[in-house]
């Protein structure tokens, strides 16, 4: 799960390199959703770190939501790259 929200840092650098050479406006836009998804990463890594206090039964509810939330910054992610 690290390397996940690592992968998903990395992209967010190399979305804001593409930011910075494709204008204000594009820049703006960008450094908003940046600023939005290190937000979500940084609270997911929170929620990571207390892992280890999940118990079986909570899980899977735990696994689901980190993924549906991973899954929802990487579309943003690739939607501005694709914009």
């Amino acid at each position: 799960m690290n390397q996940s929200l690592d992968k998903l840092e990395s992209r967010l650098e190399k979305l804001r390199e593409k930011a910075a050479i494709g204008g204000e406006k594009a820049k703006e836009g960008t450094n908003l959703l940046i600023a939005e998804t290190r937000e979500s990463l940084a609270r997911l890594r929170l929620e990571l770190s207390g892992v280890g206090e999940t118990t079986k039964e909570n899980w899977s509810d735990f696994n689901r939501s980190f993924s549906r939330t991973m899954g929802d910054l990487g579309r943003k992610i690739e939607d501005a790259f694709d914009g």
